[in-house]
């Protein structure tokens, strides 16, 4: 058959390299062994970058998802928060988007017949679903009625959730749970992979209707998030034009709005973020270095075996082998060792994806999502076949270029390998001790760094303190004495424990983002009102007058709090970060949660 001669060569060859690497099982191993390291490094990371940065979103068109966010030069920072009067502005620019949502994450305490459970929520206004564009599954969706004043307590359940605390149970739409102490109907089910950001497992409304409180209608006043959908046809680069000028318009007009601006991020952008996707790059081009040595390693062993075999290839050329059948052979011979690394480097790369999906920190976004799927084994497959090339080329064209009597003289004189391939050799051996000099030298910055940042104080003692997220539900801590009282209460059954010394409440975590961020928080002691002095700009967070004994932080000058009810801030009163000062009214939140600190 014509189509079996023209492949009766290939499988000659085939059987013939299957012999000799069987008859030599240790090179073979040690070979083998040595790509199927690079290659498994190699496909546990391009699986992390697969499934972090080129995997698509599961939404509904999610290249038309965007977040809107402010620009802090000063902070060094455009993913910050965004002011309501921002989201309205947005909402009229309909030629732009197809809808504008306000949301803010939350945390709620689902109580009732099980277990109390801390579920993650979105707080979301009525356009939220239908940038997200999907129907839910069950019931209906909330919409811009629920978010008026006075309405009842309404919540809609991801498909997680659904399944996790109910079981599935189609008829828990209408049904009334406990939220926070309070009664909450179910007026929904959405299905699954409809919900950003998917950490969450319920949404319920975020309370702004047509009249927002004057608090949310300040320029300065950064607590709120957006998602927007844009139009058809739109471009990222196109909305963001029109945004700059509108914000520049803006900063102009409102003094406390100067330096600011407003950039959008696609959503993706937004949900792995620069640092991730850089480092996930770097280490990306790590491993391909690491495979590239393996490559010049199993090349260089492939040239030494090879140069035992001069005598053989100069019989084969002086019968009259075509110098392209005496390379191909040897590419066959590296084809094999790269399939079977291939193979080999699958389950080691399927291995050492579960040790980094298992280290990964609980922050890294979608690594859920992350597996070996055909995408990832089709890299390694092509991974593989570079592989063949890259250490099965030079031995093979050394091999193709063979002249019969100089083989049989070298050799005869007993040159090992011929004073050419000596010299190749040593080329290889070079190039690959210059690839390690560079992967070295990087591991070993990488390492020096990470030691000096070990080593930076964060200016409290860390030892022997332990940390937890507390909620106190509203239904019976209604206003801001309660709540103080309540955390008091807290923390002083806390201090009563034998092996605890100091114990205190605070909005937010030391070396955190802070509670509250406004452009008017500070004014100067005896300094006239702004604009004729200017305003002292911070992050703030409301602490108990324990807070500085148990963080072990000394006050430089003045001192630490006392237990006078003469403060304005207490800890239960913002439940999310950037809410505004205490003398600003505030809506009530589900449920305030803040972390207690205990020595």
């Amino acid at each position: 058959m014509p189509g079996w001669t023209a492949l009766e060569p290939f499988t000659q060859d085939l059987r013939y390299g299957v012999r000799l690497l069987a008859k030599s099982p240790s090179f073979t191993m040690v070979a083998v062994l040595t790509l199927a390291l690079g290659i498994g490094a190699d496909t546990a990371i391009f699986s992390m970058v697969n499934g972090l940065l080129l995997k698509p979103l599961p939404y509904r068109d999610a290249g038309r998802l965007v977040v809107p966010a402010t620009i802090f030069p000063r902070l060094k920072t455009d993913r910050g928060a965004v002011a309501l009067p921002d989201i309205l502005e947005w909402k009229d620019q309909t030629d732009l988007f197809e809808a504008v949502a306000a949301w803010n994450p939350a945390s709620i305490v689902l109580t009732g017949s099980e277990e109390p459970e801390r579920v993650r929520a979105l707080m979301v206004d009525g356009d939220y679903f239908r940038v997200m564009a999907c129907p839910p599954l069950l019931g209906r969706t909330l919409t811009a009625d629920d978010n008026l004043p006075g309405k009842t307590h309404v919540v809609v359940l991801t498909h997680k959730l659904w399944m996790r605390r109910f079981g599935g149970d189609a008829s828990v739409v209408g049904r009334d749970i406990e939220l926070n102490g309070a009664q909450g109907r179910v007026v929904g089910v959405m299905p699954k992979d409809s919900t950003w950001p998917d950490d969450a497992e319920a949404e319920l409304p975020l309370g702004v209707g047509p009249t927002p409180d004057p608090a949310d209608m300040r320029r300065d006043n950064h607590r709120f998030r957006a998602v927007a959908r844009l139009r058809p046809g739109i471009s990222v680069e196109m909305a963001q034009a029109r945004l700059t000028g509108m914000g520049a318009r803006i900063a102009q007009q409102y003094r406390e709005r100067t330096g600011t601006n407003w950039k959008l991020h696609p959503l993706i952008e937004w949900i792995v973020g620069p640092t991730l996707r850089r480092t996930l790059y770097v280490l990306l081009g790590a491993v391909l270095f690491v495979l590239l040595i393996a490559c010049v390693n199993v090349a260089n062993l492939l040239l030494a075996r090879g140069a035992g075999r001069e005598r053989e290839v100069a019989i084969r050329n002086a019968l009259g082998a075509e110098w392209r059948r005496l390379a191909g052979q040897f590419l066959v011979e590296s084809s094999l060792l790269a399939l079977a690394g291939g193979v080999a480097g699958v389950f080691l790369g399927y291995w050492g994806l579960q040790a980094l999906i298992h280290f990964a920190p609980p922050n890294v976004p979608r690594v859920d999502q992350v597996r070996v799927d055909f995408a990832v084994l089709s890299f390694t497959a092509a991974l593989s076949l570079l592989t063949a090339v890259i250490s099965g080329l030079v031995p093979a064209l050394k091999a193709s270029r063979v002249a019969p009597v100089e083989a049989f003289r070298e050799g005869g004189r007993g040159a090992s390998g011929g004073i050419r391939s000596g010299r190749l050799r040593n080329v290889l051996v070079l190039a690959e001790l210059a690839l390690a000099i560079i992967l070295l030298t990087g591991a070993g910055l990488l390492v020096r760094s990470f030691e000096e940042i070990q080593r930076v104080s964060p200016g409290f003692p860390t030892r022997n303190m332990i940390t937890m997220l507390v909620g106190l539900p509203r239904s019976r801590y209604q206003t801001q004495p309660q709540v103080t009282a309540g955390f008091a209460r807290i923390t002083d059954s806390i201090r009563h424990i034998p092996s605890v010394v100091a114990a205190g409440a605070t909005g937010s975590m030391p070396m955190g983002a802070g509670v509250g961020y406004l452009g008017r928080v500070f004014l100067r002691e005896g300094q006239p009102e702004p604009p004729a002095s200017r305003d002292t700009h911070a992050t703030w967070s409301p602490v108990q007058p324990e807070y500085f004994q148990t963080m072990g932080i000394p006050i430089a000058l003045g001192r630490a709090f006392t237990g006078a009810r003469h403060q304005r801030v207490y800890p239960g009163d913002y439940h999310q970060p950037g809410d505004g000062p205490a003398d600003v009214p505030q809506r009530e939140p589900p449920g305030p949660a803040h972390p207690l600190l205990a020595r």
